[in-house]
């Protein structure tokens, strides 16, 4: 999240920007195991597929998408960072290689992009976070652009057999090497993440009802057998407020400061 643009009293102009806190998706699948594992990296998919509805309705191509580029916070909010390389859609002619070769789609290594490139490096992480390595690997550069752009995909399932096939039917669709046999929008690839969790029993959270929980204030559970301290207190608070001062005495652990 930026704030601004503004101008220093010297005349500057800046911005400021969210300070994200957080792990990588790989480290935070990594603590998983069994189907909590499964579900993470779901909800990995869901949180950058969420990201990238609102980018590119709002006309940008992101264009560098990557575990470094992903933080899972503290309250699993997922967030996408780094819109260094973002831009508009390329119009027709317009030719710019960007990005990070383990993650590009075939067409980025021609100047051609569209929502659906990002759809492409998306499926390219979610495959590094499911097999523990991306899904070609090269001896120099070169050998890795001509495996992106030539190569058969090896199926997630030759890596990590425990993976359910429609996560896998999911990775490989998003890794399709022509745009056209991916998923059309974010929007699709959401629905088509939503109906996947479904069927493996588990629900997804929304973008909205993440930022709703993590927003919630986390209360201390209510004292027991407290209600007669308590009520002296208050009473005593109330005749000493502007007066006097209150000092309130007991055995560590018993919940002084609360």
């Amino acid at each position: 999240v930026a704030h601004g643009p503004g101008f220093l009293p010297e005349g500057a102009l800046f911005f400021s920007a969210e300070l994200v806190e957080g792990e990588s998706p790989v480290a935070y699948v990594k603590k998983k195991q069994g189907v909590a594992r499964t579900h993470a990296v779901l909800h990995v998919a869901a949180g950058v597929a969420s990201a990238l509805e609102h980018l590119h309705a709002a006309g940008l191509v992101h264009r560098d998408i990557k575990p470094a580029n992903v933080r899972v916070d503290a309250r699993g909010l997922v967030k996408l960072l780094d819109l260094g390389l973002a831009c508009v859609r390329a119009p027709a002619g317009m030719e710019d290689i960007s990005g990070t070769p383990h993650y590009m789609a075939p067409e980025a290594f021609t100047g051609r992009f569209d929502a659906r490139t990002d759809l492409y490096a998306l499926g390219a992480l979610l495959y590094e976070l499911l097999c523990d390595r991306p899904p070609f690997v090269a001896a120099d550069a070169r050998a890795l652009v001509r495996a992106v752009v030539t190569e058969a995909l090896s199926p997630v399932r030759e890596h990590a057999p425990e993976v359910p096939e429609s996560i896998e039917r999911l990775v490989a669709t998003l890794l399709a090497r022509s745009p056209e046999e991916r998923h059309a929008s974010a929007t699709v690839l959401l629905a088509d993440l939503a109906r996947i969790a479904e069927g493996l029993g588990f629900a997804l959270t929304s973008e909205r009802e993440q930022h709703a929980r993590a927003a919630r204030p986390v209360l201390p559970p209510p004292l027991c057998e407290r209600d007669a301290p308590l009520a002296t207190l208050v009473d005593r608070l109330g005749r000493e407020l502007l007066a006097g001062t209150v000092c309130v005495q007991g055995a560590p652990g018993t919940g002084k400061s609360r």
